[in-house]
């Protein structure tokens, strides 16, 4: 990777207060929980030397925070935490 990508993580007010887990997937994708939304990280893309950010693959309601993943027969698990404020 010669510089870095664009960073889809949110950065409004307590953006980074919360928990960013990260696992490599089966898919051999990075991904990354950002509060309540998942993104995506291709490190392989073809079409950029620095890889590909895919934002908001999944997210969850707003008032939950992704937490943690485990790898489970072939799925991801997504383990969140009702958080009303959206900080940890």
């Amino acid at each position: 990777m010669k510089t870095r990508p664009a960073t889809p993580l949110s950065n409004t007010t307590g953006g980074y207060n919360y928990p960013h887990p990260m696992i490599v997937g089966d898919d051999d994708l990075l991904y990354i929980g950002d509060g309540n939304r998942l993104h995506a990280f291709d490190g392989q893309f073809a079409g950029d030397v620095d890889g590909k950010v895919y934002e908001s693959v999944l997210t969850v309601p707003a008032n939950q925070v992704i937490k943690s993943f485990e790898k489970y027969n072939g799925f991801l698990l997504i383990f969140v935490d009702e958080n009303p404020t959206g900080v940890s």
